[in-house]
């Protein structure tokens, strides 16, 4: 029987210096869906997804896939789950095929080239992504939209079962904001457990589920059209916000 959660934490909290960023949060992620972690800014929405991967100092407890956090060697952690920051970084003088192909370092030994494996792995993302024509390009010939997009290469070249990205489609236009999306749904089709923080309400509100952030804390987590949540985002984003019903989606229009 497979577990209902892919990442559970219980009285997480996360400290700059004296200042709590993170409080006493508790939050279940459903495993082989899409949850969107969203907020005001300042909220706690980076420093949470950072801490479920075990980037930032924390106390409280963190499992994944059924495993204590503290207890995952390197490897372990780097196979189960992808990570992709806001503001990740790649060597400039890489081309776009071995940044995509970084992403198959978790399963390389030590000295070891890519197999055939890798290199189809890679193949495969770098069409999916539109990659392709940019294949021999380095990173710093790059425009921003294509820079993230090689980054999400790399992170989804792991192939892990669990994916956290952090604003993975800034600076993306709409064309491969619409990829993206289409890539995510493809994914959690395939079981894989997509978690991302996104600025864009309307982009959230097609996730599976929300965690509502306000304040370093977690104010809510629901579906898309929990009415709870709706009250909720109102009430974050000071009723300057409307929640509308359009074509079978939710809409969340500046007032």
């Amino acid at each position: 029987m497979k577990a209902a959660y892919a990442i559970t934490a219980k009285g997480l909290n996360v400290h700059r210096g004296q200042l709590p960023v993170l409080c006493d949060v508790d939050v279940s992620i459903h495993a082989g869906q899409w949850t969107c972690v969203v907020g005001l800014n300042g909220a706690g929405k980076t420093t949470l997804l950072k801490a479920l991967a075990g980037l930032l100092p924390s106390t409280g407890d963190v499992f994944v896939r059924g495993r204590h956090l503290r207890t995952l060697t390197a490897k372990d952690r780097a196979q189960s789950m992808a990570w992709l920051g806001q503001q990740a970084q790649g060597s400039e003088d890489l081309s776009v095929n071995d940044v995509v192909m970084l992403g198959r370092l978790p399963y390389q030994s030590l000295g070891s080239t890519a197999d055939v494996n890798d290199m189809a792995t890679v193949q495969t993302w770098l069409e999916k992504l539109q990659l392709l024509a940019l294949k021999d390009k380095r990173l710093a010939q790059l425009s921003a939209g294509e820079r993230q997009r090689a980054l999400l290469g790399r992170a989804l070249a792991v192939q892990a079962p669990i994916l956290l990205m952090d604003e993975p489609i800034a600076n993306v236009d709409l064309p491969n904001q619409s990829d993206w999306l289409k890539t995510v749904y493809q994914l959690t089709q395939q079981h894989t457990t997509v978690v991302s923080v996104l600025h864009d309400l309307n982009l959230a509100m097609r996730a599976d589920h929300l965690i509502l952030m306000h304040q370093g804390r977690l104010l809510l987590q629901a579906k898309p059209e929990d009415p709870l949540l709706h009250q909720a985002l109102l009430h974050v984003f000071a009723h300057r916000i409307a929640i509308h019903r359009v074509a079978d989606q939710w809409v969340v229009l500046p007032l």
